[in-house]
């Protein structure tokens, strides 16, 4: 019974995708085999009650008629009564195991499913945090939790369809087919071939059933992405009267799931319909024969009985199996798009060393950068920039100069087609991980994370003293709004500190950067979008900061890179001009024209 849709398994195995999701299944079952093997041991007791319920049927009904014949000749029945209770004995045994068995298979089942779908969850999320940001950020936000949520959802669904249902049904199938064989292998050939035919045709949905399922996770991603930024910028949508419009959005974006969820089931329900119309002809017409069998007196109506129960216990597996390929049609999407994530390449450790204390902090050798979208549009080639220790660097140009994506490169959260990036003579190409752990990041837009002002500096850093924090935060200027706060370092903040302004929010981030000791700071447009009161905090906790580490300050108000030992000035992805401030300014090149105009508005 088990070859009767053997093409249709082969044809699942191929597809590289189906691959992928049979071969993780075992790594995730594996750890809890021991569970795996008591939930089997559980099921074994429903397949000995089923098997043995229906070659019961036989003797029954012989004890049966055997009690009817006595009585007829001589008006006695116990011989009879006594054969039909050992038989209800034996009934009362087998369905008392198959109640604990039952009992105990609902209670190890869910638990399995629970703990690896914590186990997917966890490496699901471990992956995330661990491909490179360049990688990483082609993705929606949303897409990430629809996958997480949703898809990893299905693909326990299709592990407890694997390890419980479909094993079970083909052990009861095959040792019920053995039974038939044994009995009449002409009845067992009608039901095989019945059941190859019930099984097949239905199958025509199944590929478009993949498909289409494939674009219903793609449809329900973009909508949760959509979601997400639409509560995040709320703000904006209400202050500029944009509710009509995200509204619309919203309607056709949900639409579209709607649609995708309609054909979905649409196909479904016709391979349902297509294999309901096609068994029941099939049964009908395998009873009718069987039943011709029995009039003919070439079997007895014990046999008959069991004969039918025996067919009923080949196709129901055939059924079950025939029923789950669509829906393993669906969530072999699913677990195809948690492990597109998963095996994304990982930035992975390894031994460095950080005894080369002659070298530059940071050394940028030859460095060529394209984004992997557009390989063509080299945004640097064989650039070269040197960072010494202690020594401040400020990194000015237009936009689109690639300021921002320096900053990534001096993070490692790109990786350059060509040439090297060093922190002290290491790589990132050999340990981003422990080399970013030297390193502090202040961005533009710095992040803060729903919790404590503590929580927000020490970042999950037990380590650091209350006095050290609150040191950290009164060198980044910020101990005089702290101390406003009812609980001051205790205070919570809500999601993504709305309750605070975004100086506030500034000061904060580097108070990280005062915690935290670095080799090497990267500041990202720190001062842009802040007033010039915020702007003069900022910029007097940055020359602070300045006098422990070395600094890169990207900047688009000059006026916050005035102070810095050396300016170098983009365009275009070259270093054009290089020098301190006074030195620039004499040049009367670019930086001269950048400082010019913002010197002009500043005044108007």
């Amino acid at each position: 019974m088990a070859n009767l849709d053997w093409g249709r398994w082969k044809m699942l195995v191929k597809n590289q995708q189906n691959k992928l999701v049979l071969r993780r299944l075992g790594g995730y079952v594996k750890p809890y085999l021991w569970l795996i093997i008591t939930g089997i041991i559980c099921l074994g007791a429903g397949i000995a009650f089923d098997i043995t319920f229906s070659t019961l049927q036989e003797p029954y009904v012989k004890t049966v008629e055997k009690g009817i014949s006595l009585y007829q000749e001589n008006g006695s029945s116990e011989i009879a009564l006594s054969g039909v209770q050992k038989l209800i004995r034996k009934f009362t045994i087998l369905f008392s195991l198959l109640l604990i068995g039952t009992a105990l298979i609902n209670i190890i089942w869910p638990v399995i499913m629970r703990l690896i779908n914590k186990d997917l969850a966890i490496e699901y999320v471990d992956s995330v945090l661990l491909t490179p940001f360049s990688q990483s950020e082609r993705y929606y936000s949303g897409d990430f939790v629809n996958r997480l949520t949703q898809d990893s959802n299905n693909a326990i669904t299709t592990m407890g369809q694997l390890m419980m249902l479909i094993p079970v049904q083909i052990i009861t199938g095959g040792i019920a087919l053995v039974l038939l064989i044994k009995m009449n292998w002409l009845i067992a050939v009608l039901a095989l071939i019945a059941g190859f035919l019930s099984i097949y045709l239905p199958r025509v949905f199944d590929k478009k059933i993949y498909g289409v399922n494939d674009q219903l996770n793609m449809a329900r991603s973009k909508l949760r992405s959509f979601l997400q930024e639409t509560l995040q910028g709320i703000q904006v949508i209400k202050g500029s009267s944009l509710e009509t419009w995200t509204i619309m959005r919203f309607t056709k974006q949900r639409e579209k799931v709607a649609s995708e969820e309609l054909r979905v089931n649409l196909l479904q329900n016709y391979a349902a319909v297509l294999f309901s119309i096609i068994y029941n002809s099939l049964t009908l017409t395998v009873y009718w024969l069987i039943v011709s069998m029995s009039v003919q007196g070439q079997i007895s109506a014990g046999s008959l009985m069991v004969a039918m129960l025996l067919i009923n216990r080949v196709w129901r597996p055939i059924e079950g199996i025939s029923g789950s390929f669509s829906e393993l049609q669906q969530v072999g999407a699913s677990l195809q798009r948690v492990f597109e994530i998963v095996d994304l390449p990982q930035e992975k450790p390894a031994p460095i060393s950080w005894e080369k204390v002659n070298e530059p902090i940071l050394a940028m050798e030859e460095v060529t950068f394209a984004f992997p979208d557009n390989p063509h549009n080299l945004l640097f080639n064989k650039f070269n920039l040197i960072i010494k220790h202690g020594e401040t660097v400020g990194v000015v140009g237009p936009s689109g100069a690639g300021k921002t994506t320096l900053a990534r490169l001096c993070l490692g959260l790109y990786e350059p087609i060509e040439g090297q990036i060093k922190v002290l003579g290491n790589s990132f190409r050999e340990n981003p991980l422990e080399i970013r752990r030297r390193l502090a990041y202040v961005p533009q837009e710095p992040y803060i994370f729903t919790g404590t002002i503590k929580d927000n500096v020490s970042l999950g850093e037990l380590s650091y003293s209350e006095e050290e924090i609150i040191n950290a935060l009164k060198q980044a200027n910020a101990e005089d709004f702290i101390s406003q706060l009812p609980e001051g370092i205790n205070t919570l903040i809500s999601e993504a500190g709305k309750d605070l302004s975004g100086g506030q929010r500034q000061r904060i981030a580097l108070a990280r950067a005062f915690l935290r000791p670095a080799e090497l700071v990267v500041l990202d447009e720190p001062t842009s979008a802040l007033d010039n009161e915020n702007q003069a905090l900022i910029t007097e906790a940055i020359a602070r900061l300045s006098e422990h580490s070395a600094t890169i300050i990207i900047a688009h108000r000059l006026a916050t890179v005035k102070n810095a030992d050396r300016i170098i000035v983009l365009n275009k992805g070259q270093i054009v001009e290089a020098g301190d401030h006074e030195e620039l300014l004499a040049l009367k090149g670019l930086y001269a024209e950048l400082y010019l105009n913002q010197s002009e508005v500043s005044v108007s």
